[in-house]
């Protein structure tokens, strides 16, 4: 009775989050959708479908998994392949937390170690969060669980596919996944081969990514450039609110010699998170894949159960503040995001060439060749100066490209009492839009303003200001 209802107990704590975090994701994942999309009509795994392959948000492997997900299940449009990317990460983080509640089941000697770790699953909200969010944690974290299942049996070589995989699809997973296989190193050389083949597997799909796409990272690594500042701030803020990290890091046993490698693992992710800069996506995203594995070691050395669950309070805390904080925003994300495409497409279909920074909706509300002004998908973009919000785009970029709508995101809404005219277009007053990204308010500031007017304004449900949609005006319509 008391296993049956422990259970009971213990797929609340995994499914609840799961179910309230359902309606989260971000506009990188509808942008990995379009890429898989034009990988199955072109065979190049590009956002714009005529253009040649680029390694847009996330690595090597993720567009082209779902891309032949799709291809076998007779999926084609981005929304479905969107879809189907969010059910698939729900059944890899159902799936890694089965791998390691296996685990801690595993290792239970004396002492009841299960209902700490579905205390820690079920604060692990970031992790739920980012499992339907359409984007590749959920299945690298599958994949670091499966790597530890892996190693628990002795199976090194299958482990190291494992663990290959992991830094392909997130290569700053590299400096946690080396110091996890580095530390315990006693038989050599069995042992020893599995960090040497990850460090060597790293190397060869690095190469391999140059070679399809020129660039050994994707385009996102240098459209958002390094801060450590930013990095600092990312790297603590996972620790504290990204939680189970928290309630592991108070555990004392923790530091003890049988699970000193995850703590140094843990400490050399942290590294990695201020290298890079952190990220500009919400609820630690950079963070996810770890959280399976935390939870396994943070159950299995855990203090005595009293200790345990008290030093868990503050990571409950920071998890109640997070829900109270941006809970009901961010479960709200793709019912007021799909709205917005809705509300757009009338305004967009007749568009050929359309520039934004928020692309991946954009994708979705029209057919067109979209001209990426944060440089995620573009190279020449991206290796601009700037961040990804305030790249130096130039009007000679508009000029070349052909644009002729402009997307762009309001700091706040038009004047009140502001009407386009459907047959007579207004040339734009720049005073009129004020843009929440640096790189338009930048662009609205020269000359180009006057090329372009202002043909809708789009509310989003939850934001101050939505977008202001602006069509390029004719030479007929200027004199």
């Amino acid at each position: 009775m008391r296993q049956g209802c422990l259970g009971f107990v213990g797929l609340l704590c995994v499914l609840l989050p799961l179910a309230y975090f359902w309606g989260f994701s971000v506009d990188d994942a509808l942008i990995i959708s379009k890429v898989a999309s034009c990988l199955q009509l072109t065979g190049q795994a590009a956002f714009n479908c005529s253009e040649l392959r680029r390694e847009a948000v996330t690595p090597f492997g993720f567009s082209e998994l779902i891309a032949s997900a799709g291809s076998l299940l007779q999926l084609h449009s981005s929304e479905a392949l969107f879809q189907l990317a969010r059910l698939g990460g729900a059944v890899s983080w159902l799936a890694s937390l089965f791998v390691a509640y296996k685990l801690v089941s595993e290792r239970e000697q004396h002492s009841n170690k299960r209902p700490f770790f579905f205390l820690l699953v079920f604060i692990c909200l970031p992790g739920a969060a980012w499992a339907t969010a359409g984007l590749s944690g959920p299945y690298c974290g599958l994949l670091l669980i499966t790597s530890e299942w892996l190693r628990q049996r002795s199976r090194h070589i299958s482990e190291s596919f494992a663990l290959i995989a992991v830094v392909a699809l997130r290569p700053e997973l590299l400096p946690f996944v080396l110091l996890h296989t580095l530390i315990p190193v006693r038989k050599f050389p069995k042992r020893s081969l599995v960090p040497i083949a990850t460090i060597i597997g790293f190397f060869a799909i690095s190469l391999l990514r140059v070679g399809l796409s020129g660039s050994a990272f994707p385009l996102a690594f240098y459209a958002k450039a390094p801060a450590i500042d930013a990095g600092l701030t990312y790297a603590w803020g996972s620790i504290w609110f990204a939680t189970p990290l928290l309630a592991i890091l108070l555990q004392r046993k923790i530091y003890s010699t049988q699970a000193g490698r995850f703590g140094w693992s843990l400490i050399g992710f942290c590294c990695s998170l201020i290298f890079v800069g952190g990220d500009w996506m919400p609820l630690f995203r950079l963070s996810a894949p770890v959280f399976p594995l935390a939870c396994v070691f943070g159950a299995v050395h855990q203090n005595k159960k009293a200790t345990a669950f008290i030093c868990a309070l503050p990571s409950v805390i920071a998890a109640s503040t997070l829900v109270y904080l941006i809970g009901s925003d961010s479960r709200a994300v793709l019912a007021r995001r799909f709205e917005l495409i809705h509300r757009a497409e009338p305004h967009l279909h007749d568009s050929k060439k359309i520039a934004a920074v928020d692309i991946g909706w954009v994708s979705l509300a029209s057919s067109a060749h979209i001209f990426d002004l944060a440089g995620v998908t573009d190279a020449r973009v991206a290796h601009l100066p700037g961040g990804h919000t305030s790249k130096l785009i130039t009007q000679s970029h508009f000029e070349q490209r052909g644009i002729d709508t402009w997307v762009i995101r309001l700091a706040r809404p038009l004047a009140k009492g502001f009407k386009t005219a459907e047959n007579k277009p207004e040339t734009l007053d720049v005073d009129l839009v004020q843009a929440y990204y640096t790189v338009d308010r930048r662009l609205l500031r020269n000359e180009l303003s006057a090329e372009f007017t202002v043909v809708a304004e789009i509310p989003v449900t939850g934001l101050v200001a939505g977008y202001a949609i602006l069509k390029k005006v004719s030479t007929e319509a200027h004199q």
